[in-house]
């Protein structure tokens, strides 16, 4: 199992690079989710520029992005196309509420099930930035990019997908709240309680 990271784009609505703010414990938002990583797996990279977090090389590779500016996506196949395990875990770093024990329950439901991806069905829509990605994605992921799309979702009828619904998860005792993501200062303060 490997753990990727992704950093997102460039953070337009937050006005500053989300990956870098300061969460009330002290750590960056990428340090939380880096050590989030290392519950779960030995291996934790992340996935943006190398010129933006080569200070965080030293806890795991930095992997820059094959098709760049190509979103979500994009940073889907840079991992799967760097990655030496079948099994892959990428979440986004703006999920600041994610859990260890989440992930790993993930993890686990995954290779119950051994579809090429298993994602969370909650709040609404699928969760594509926090699911287990098997290597085989990766080619599919190169196709829908080198047709010139984007979508993630479309990529799901074309392979094995589990998707696990809110009732399962609630079932397990996660709330879909725990999926909630930061996209600007207002949404982090409402989730975390913090200044701008």
């Amino acid at each position: 199992m490997t753990v990727f990271v992704l950093t997102g784009g460039r953070s337009e609505r937050m006005g500053t690079d989300k990956a870098l703010l300061q969460l009330p414990s002290g750590e960056t938002m990428l340090e939380h989710a880096m050590a989030l990583g290392a519950s779960v797996a030995r291996e934790v990279c992340v996935v943006g520029p190398l010129e933006r977090y080569a200070s965080y090389a030293w806890a795991g590779k930095i992997i820059e992005d094959v098709f760049p500016g190509r979103g979500p996506l994009g940073g889907i196949h840079a991992a799967l196309s760097n990655t030496q395990t079948d099994w892959n875990l990428i979440f986004a770093v703006d999920m600041p509420l994610l859990t260890a024990a989440l992930l790993r329950w993930l993890v686990d439901r995954a290779k119950e099930y051994e579809a090429v991806v298993t994602i969370p069905h909650a709040d609404g829509r699928l969760q594509t930035l926090c699911g287990v990605y098997r290597r085989d994605f990766g080619a599919e992921a190169q196709k829908e990019l080198e047709a010139g799309l984007n979508k993630i979702d479309s990529i799901y009828t074309r392979v094995s997908t589990r998707v696990i619904e809110e009732d399962e998860l609630r079932g397990a005792a996660f709330g879909p709240e725990l999926f909630a993501n930061c996209n600007n200062k207002d949404e982090m303060r409402k989730l975390l309680g913090i200044g701008s």
